[in-house]
């Protein structure tokens, strides 16, 4: 599917729009059994009297009861509600889950909220498919290493597609940050991945997944460029997070044997 595909912020009561830098341009639906692991994720919270704002994201099932998505996609006071099995490719249908603010794990260093998040459903799903992170023994994708993100919003023309667009095979590349002066930036681990001049820009949806040529979950979409995708597009570093991530599913199995075990 060519066209752009803009990931969108609606403000409910006079819809607006937020971020439009987070877009792809140039995906392609895709595959039914690709990106099976896709969460749409919608955080609302009261900003005034009978004044709603949502904000819409991604998120990757990284395991039966985990997401991973990015920090930014929620403030605090947000209700976040999940949406498992969102890419229609097959069984089984998809299901609404709210996460409760306990069950939200935020990576804060040196007091810098890093922008990545796990959010943790109150049961476990093994219905729907997961993705995979990389080995422990993993490292920062190489540079010039081609790499797929996928994402799900609005397409040049207004409509909202059928189906999760995927950046296509080829057109996205790992390639250099370039420097920053902001503080917080520097400390937080991240990397970058560019289009190659065939398409316009290639953000998908924050919070969602970018994975290497195997289909393991290596980037989470961060932050990204407001003009095109020769600017690079940051996605935080999945190897760099991974023993935080693992140590609070860990942690979070070895409390509910302790609870199922004293009663």
């Amino acid at each position: 599917m060519r066209g752009c595909i803009f990931l969108f912020i609606l403000l409910l009561a006079g819809i607006t729009s937020g971020d439009s830098h987070k877009r792809m341009l140039g995906g392609e639906p895709c595959d039914d059994n690709y990106a099976k692991h896709y969460v749409k994720l919608k955080a609302t919270r009261l900003i005034a009297l009978g004044k709603m704002e949502t904000q819409e994201c991604g998120g990757s099932l990284i395991h039966e009861k985990w997401i991973l998505t990015a920090e930014h996609c929620t403030s605090f006071g947000s209700t976040i509600t999940a949406i498992l099995g969102a890419h229609p490719g097959g069984t089984p249908l998809p299901e609404e889950v709210q996460i409760p603010d306990e069950n939200i794990r935020r990576y804060i260093d040196r007091q810098v909220t890093h922008d990545i998040m796990l959010l943790k459903l109150p049961m476990a799903y093994t219905q729907f498919t997961t993705i995979h992170l990389p080995p422990s023994t993993c490292k920062t994708p190489e540079l010039k290493e081609n790499v797929r993100i996928a994402g799900w919003s609005y397409t040049e023309d207004g409509t909202k597609p059928e189906k999760l667009q995927c950046s296509k095979s080829g057109d996205l590349q790992v390639t250099d940050c370039g420097t920053t002066t902001d503080a917080q930036t520097k400390i937080q681990m991240r990397f970058c991945a560019a289009g190659l001049g065939k398409i316009d820009a290639c953000h998908g949806d924050s919070g969602g997944s970018l994975m290497n040529k195997d289909g393991l979950l290596y980037g989470v979409t961060s932050r990204g460029s407001k003009t095109e995708c020769k600017v690079p597009i940051n996605f935080m570093d999945v190897c760099k997070y991974r023993e935080w991530i693992i140590g609070e599913i860990n942690k979070d199995n070895e409390l509910s044997k302790q609870m199922m075990y004293s009663n």
